[in-house]
């Protein structure tokens, strides 16, 4: 399971998972983290959840499954769909203003999340 936490228990704060949650055109509902937005996709191949957990907290909780489209491996995880998946995976986000790519890397460089109409890849590596 990929975790993505706004306060890390080290103290450190990253902006990554409130920009994902504030980018997801999704209503919020309950999930098994709580209250939260969660993105539609079979649930064989991703579990893709965040939530706010108080003011500038968030949190998103990812897990992928080995799959046609995804990969886990040792302290990695890797998702990619194209076609009609990548376009209904872009219909769940909110486009940036300027219509550029959502491109979306933790401050650590482990994380990448790209959406596109054509392309939705998800990374993840622990070093």
């Amino acid at each position: 399971m990929i975790n993505l936490v706004s306060n890390s228990f080290d103290g450190t704060f990253d902006h990554t998972p409130a920009r994902i949650y504030g980018q997801m055109n999704v209503s919020e509902q309950n999930s098994m983290l709580g209250p939260g937005k969660v993105l539609v996709v079979s649930q064989k191949e991703m579990t893709f959840i965040c939530n706010k957990k108080a003011e500038n907290t968030y949190q998103c909780s990812i897990l992928i499954f080995n799959s046609a489209f995804g990969k886990i491996g040792f302290r990695s995880a890797f998702i990619k769909y194209t076609g009609s998946q990548a376009r209904d995976m872009f219909n769940q986000f909110y486009p940036n203003e300027d219509g550029s790519d959502i491109n979306i890397t933790d401050d650590t460089g482990q994380f990448n999340l790209i959406v596109r109409p054509d392309l939705f890849q998800l990374k993840f590596s622990q070093q």
